[in-house]
């Protein structure tokens, strides 16, 4: 009797995004620094000025820059907006009960972007409502609010200066609808990508890694929204550094 062996290739997952351009499209462009190219972190890692020691080696905190310090709502539709990016960043193939996951850790209190305005809070009496989840709905506080907060590695657009030290960048409005996913997926100025600061060093950097939600999306990279008033925020100059049209580069620095 015959023993035939069948070779059943299982189909390869798409590669997560690592490399970017810059557009070559007539407009100015910035990288937004990692805290160790910066004077407000004394040149170092967050987590070594610190003295932050959780989750060794790494250590790692979010690679956060302050705009305005303001908090935008999320209506129901830039909630579902933000998931579908979630989506497309793993290029659909995950199951959806591990995309949940991310985005509960993403959008849970004490994650940076929603402190304080999260579907989770320290005080029970003040959730927000989260849409994809089902949770607070009708909430007095209303929606899940986003901080505009930027992601060192990540590039803006600028559209100016304030002349008092700030670039105008330009962001999306969270006033209007969201435009298709299809539209704003890919304009990488608009849709940043969570980074995290480590005090792992790599020749005279340090590295930088995805967010933690990645812990939930095989290492494919977590989207952020890009936000401000009437599409435009302030970032600080000394957060962004030069950066030429049609040149590589990365929000991340890995080995």
């Amino acid at each position: 009797m015959k023993t035939f062996r069948l070779n059943i290739q299982r189909p390869s997952l798409p590669l997560p995004l690592r490399g970017f351009t810059v557009p070559d499209d007539g407009a100015r462009y910035v990288q937004i620094k990692h805290d160790f190219e910066t004077g407000q972190w004394d040149f170092k890692p967050r987590a070594m000025v610190k003295n932050y020691k959780i989750d060794p080696p790494d250590n790692s905190l979010p690679d956060t820059v302050v705009m305005s310090q303001t908090f935008y709502p999320l209506s129901r539709d830039w909630q579902m907006f933000l998931f579908e990016l979630m989506r497309r960043a793993c290029f659909d193939s995950l199951d959806p009960s591990r995309l949940l996951h991310c985005w509960r850790w993403t959008t849970r209190d004490g994650a940076a972007q929603f402190d304080g305005h999260s579907w989770s809070d320290n005080d029970a009496d003040h959730l927000h409502a989260d849409y994809i989840q089902g949770l607070n709905l009708g909430s007095r506080y209303g929606p899940l609010a986003q901080q505009d907060l930027h992601f060192g590695g990540n590039i803006a657009r600028t559209l100016g200066d304030d002349g008092r030290g700030n670039y105008i960048i330009e962001t999306l409005d969270l006033a209007k609808p969201p435009l298709p996913a299809d539209t704003i997926f890919g304009q990488w100025h608009l849709v940043g990508w969570l980074t995290n600061s480590t005090v792992t060093e790599l020749g005279a950097q340090y590295k930088c890694t995805g967010w933690w939600g990645e812990k939930f999306l095989d290492d494919f990279g977590v989207p952020f929204l890009v936000i401000g008033r009437d599409g435009k925020n302030l970032l600080p100059k000394t957060w962004a550094k030069p950066i030429a049209p049609g040149a590589e580069y990365s929000p991340y620095i890995l080995p």
